[in-house]
């Protein structure tokens, strides 16, 4: 592969993964907001450090 196609190939992954990121954020605010945690909502909006326990519980969710 030359470098060319290297960085369509890693464009593509780039854009996929932000796409499924996005997704995945949007179905967690929708799982909130249909169980009326109002409270946890706006802490993942507002607060970063919520990041990562916010994806876990939509991934469980998910599951």
């Amino acid at each position: 592969m030359n470098t060319e196609e290297l960085n369509n190939i890693k464009d593509s992954s780039t854009k996929v993964f932000t796409a499924m990121a996005k997704n995945l954020y949007i179905t967690g605010i929708r799982i909130y907001k249909e169980q009326e945690e109002y409270e946890v909502l706006e802490a993942i909006m507002l607060d970063s450090n919520r990041t990562e326990s916010y994806l876990l519980h939509v991934k469980e969710y998910l599951e």
